[in-house]
């Protein structure tokens, strides 16, 4: 009797091994998959994010919405710092490097002639045009 208890223990051990391990590819063909589909929507930054947090093992730890922040906060970050670089760009506004540091606040502005300012404001020229 207990032969046979040993022969069923080893069926369900195989048994759940492969099941595990079918389980498993199953899941990382859905990652693949995934993957693909971000990089076709043109997100690769998300797809790398997702391969980068399941090639270290963090995909089981995280719970569903840090996951989505994690994929969705690098994709951001790249669009945004992209739409900056392009906007800085067309404003001709391209230093070495292209940062929001090189550019100068209203109160750093120099203004030539120093005086224009409050030449503009008192509208004198236009007193002289009329």
């Amino acid at each position: 009797m207990s032969s046979h208890a040993g022969d069923i223990d080893r069926l369900l051990s195989k048994a759940s091994d492969k099941l595990a391990e079918k389980w498993i590819m199953n899941k990382q063909g859905r990652i693949t998959e995934l993957t693909e589909q971000l990089n076709e929507l043109q997100l690769p930054n998300m797809a790398s994010s997702l391969e980068s947090i399941c090639g270290t093992g963090r995909f089981d730890s995280l719970d569903n919405l840090s996951l989505l922040e994690e994929m969705v906060g690098s994709e951001y970050e790249a669009k945004t710092s992209l739409k900056f670089q392009n906007r800085l760009k067309r404003a001709h506004l391209s230093g070495e490097p292209q940062t929001i540091d090189r550019c100068k606040d209203s109160a750093e502005r120099a203004y030539l002639p120093p005086d224009i300012t409050s030449t503009l404001a008192s509208l004198d020229f236009i007193k002289g045009k009329g």
